[in-house]
């Protein structure tokens, strides 16, 4: 049921293509090429370049599926496609993955101008995602403990002999004179100055006081 469905929507196109032509040039399409493109796994080849070559007058038509890997081309009529031609289908991915398939425009398409082309592509080939890279695990290194080198003794250096020509006698020094300190003069001596009235008067007074005290004391020693 689904095919007979498929066969008629490809028909009503091919019809609308043939009453577009005769339009526009008065000429009806030789033949309509319907190519399906699908990978091995059977998902649809989308955006696949599919290309239509007569190999008798290498005439090319160029055309592209659509996202269910479906490709509909006109071949026109016109002196570069005849019956009995033979023509090369082909179809490529981004990938690089190609099939094609030789046919031939036979009288057939006269009575029924639909010819189906189906093309298996190789599985495209998904790159493996990289697993990480541990880290090196880093592996200690044991640290040598240096030798400690002796430190050689410097051998003392003997002090050369002094020759009794090096040696030089000391100069002597002249002693220095004594400086004279002056003395001062003595003062002159004084001679004993002779009494004077005066020095007898105080004299003679005091032996007269010394006296009448002694006597006084006297006279009241005997009371």
């Amino acid at each position: 049921m689904n095919g007979l469905m498929r066969r008629l929507l490809i028909l009503s196109v091919v019809f609308v293509l043939a009453a577009c032509a005769q339009v526009c040039a008065q000429l009806p399409p030789l033949a309509v090429v319907h190519v399906i493109v699908t990978y091995e796994d059977g998902t649809p080849a989308s955006n696949a370049l599919v290309e239509i070559k007569n190999l008798n007058t290498n005439a090319v038509i160029n055309d592209s599926a659509d996202e269910n890997g479906s490709c509909i081309c006109a071949i026109p009529s016109s002196a570069d496609w005849r019956i009995g031609d033979e023509i090369l289908i082909s179809a490529q991915d981004a990938s690089g993955n190609y099939a094609e398939t030789n046919l031939t425009i036979s009288s057939a398409v006269l009575e029924y101008p639909l010819i189906e082309a189906n093309l298996t592509l190789r599985a495209p080939q998904q790159s493996p995602t990289p697993s990480p890279t541990p880290a090196p695990t880093p592996t200690l290194t044991p640290t040598s403990t240096p030798t400690p080198t002796p430190t050689p003794t410097p051998t003392p250096t003997p002090a050369p002999t002094p020759t009794p020509t090096s040696m030089q006698s000391p100069t002597p020094t002249p002693p220095t004179p004594p400086t004279p300190t002056p003395t001062p003069p003595e003062p002159p001596l004084e001679e004993p100055s002779s009494p004077t009235p005066a020095d007898f008067d105080f004299i003679v007074m005091s032996v007269a006081i010394i006296t009448t005290a002694i006597y006084l004391r006297h006279r009241l020693n005997e009371k």
